[in-house]
């Protein structure tokens, strides 16, 4: 059995991922296309770790060029291609027509070479199914099987038709989809349509064993923790609200601290607000906006900018005492079970797909409209202690999210495809 795993293959995930499905499947061959490490670059020693890892392909402009002389692109052009040539020809922009037909003729070499790298595997396995993953489809052949996975996001998504018609074409062609939770399975299908059942598997990546004992591991750890308190001036007599888990607007920074801001006589002396924006922060004006925000806040605030290690990250939910994720959209991600386990109370939105959590007997709070999270916390500094009985949360977070659980379904679904 021959898997190639491509689509959103960040290192820090995918070498758990794979460790755990070599254990799985040992007698499978397993690649990855597309790995990347979030923050700085691979090492030889980070390709090492996997069965192969497939590199981008590479054009040689001197093929390109002879390409061009040996009139190769003629065969490529479209009545567009056509029409452009002759309105830069009428002009004398011989360079654009140029760059056109080299254009033309590398993204063909490109494609040539996609297409050779995919073709050894049995399944093709794409991760997260945004438009720019998804043109990855053409690649596998009729000897191939295709499985999709959602990640959450993707499947939520509100970029319009375009994203949606590209998603279910991909979906027909597909041998098998891979979804999170019964809750998602219904939006799937509610979103495209019941006939694509058979096709369904249920999967989650969940958080590795090795990351549960780093928690563990890390609030044993004062002086660590002392010093991350002091760089970030965290104090321990207040209760620390974390705030999303990144710069994305989805987060709704804002309005969670307008909410805030109802109640802020009563809170401001006894929270602290911790504000992680240290990636997906790249729309500026809403960057501006939170900062200003935050700075204009009378509360005391860490509002977190700058690259921070994993074991920084891993520090967030150790330091802090309530944990807030009312994204627009949202599945299970890692920040939230990290939180949980850590032993904070979970706010979050009754609109997200979170029964798992119910089924589970993991204690959490729901809030109807962004606006009730001020009174939610009220409550917990009020009666935290008759409210909200979290003890129990570490212990059946890690039976409901280890990834050691959960390797087995992936296991399965690949077998059954080959």
């Amino acid at each position: 059995m021959k898997i190639l795993l491509t689509g959103h293959m960040s290192f820090n995930l995918m070498v758990q991922f794979y460790g755990l499905l070599r254990k799985e499947l040992p007698q499978a061959h397993i690649a990855l296309y597309g790995l990347n490490r979030p923050g700085g670059s691979l090492t030889l020693e980070d390709y090492q770790q996997f069965d192969e890892v497939i590199m981008p392909p590479v054009v040689d402009p001197e093929m390109i060029k002879k390409g061009i002389l040996g009139l190769k692109w003629l065969r490529l052009l479209t009545k567009a291609d056509v029409w452009f040539c002759l309105k830069q020809l009428l002009r004398f922009r011989l360079k654009s027509i140029y760059t056109r037909l080299y254009t033309l003729l590398e993204r063909e070499d490109k494609e040539a070479q996609l297409f050779g790298k995919f073709a050894p595997f049995d399944i093709v396995n794409i991760h997260y199914l945004s438009p720019g993953y998804l043109k990855q489809v053409k690649y596998v052949q009729p000897h191939q099987k295709l499985a999709l996975s959602f990640w959450g996001s993707d499947l939520f998504q509100e970029t319009g038709k375009a994203t949606y018609g590209i998603q279910l074409d991909a979906l027909n062609q597909a041998h098998a989809i891979s979804l999170h939770t019964p809750e998602m399975e219904q939006i799937f299908l509610s979103k495209f349509g019941r006939h694509l059942k058979e096709k369904i598997y249920r999967t989650i990546f969940g958080c590795h064993q090795e990351r549960f004992n780093l928690l563990t591991n890390l609030e044993q750890q004062t002086e660590k923790l002392k010093a991350f308190r002091l760089k970030h001036k965290i104090p321990t007599n207040k209760l620390v609200i974390q705030i999303g888990y990144s710069g994305g607007a989805g987060h709704q920074h804002l309005a969670i601290i307008d909410s805030l801001m109802q109640f802020s006589k009563m809170l401001k002396d006894k929270v602290f607000l911790l504000v992680p924006t240290t990636y997906n922060n790249q729309d500026a004006e809403y960057f501006e906006k939170l900062k200003t925000k935050l700075e204009n806040s009378i509360f005391e605030v860490a509002h977190l900018t700058e690259y921070l290690s994993d074991e920084e990250v891993l520090m967030l939910p150790i330091v802090s005492n309530i944990h807030i994720n009312v994204r627009d959209a949202d599945a299970l991600n890692n920040a939230m079970i990290e939180a949980l386990y850590s032993g904070n109370l979970l706010i979050t939105g009754a609109w997200l797909p979170y029964g798992v959590f119910k089924r589970r007997k993991i204690v959490f709070a729901e809030v109807e409209y962004i606006t009730e999270i001020g009174a939610a916390i009220m409550a917990y500094c009020e009666h935290s202690n008759e409210v909200y009985q979290l003890t129990e949360n570490p212990r059946l977070t890690k039976e409901a999210f280890s990834m050691q659980n959960h390797i087995v379904n992936w296991g399965n679904m690949y077998k059954e495809l080959y």
